[in-house]
């Protein structure tokens, strides 16, 4: 989970990669995709 956290934070950080950011998002699990999602609502 943590590399997972860090990679979000990256993925934050760097505007250019968040198209490529939401399409890892629909080809990650479910459980991932909620984490990444609460993680950009947060």
């Amino acid at each position: 989970m943590h590399q997972y956290k860090s990679r979000t934070v990256k993925f934050k950080i760097t505007p250019p990669v968040t198209r490529l950011e939401t399409t890892d998002i629909k080809m990650a699990p479910q459980s991932l995709q909620s984490h990444l999602f609460v993680f950009y609502l947060a």
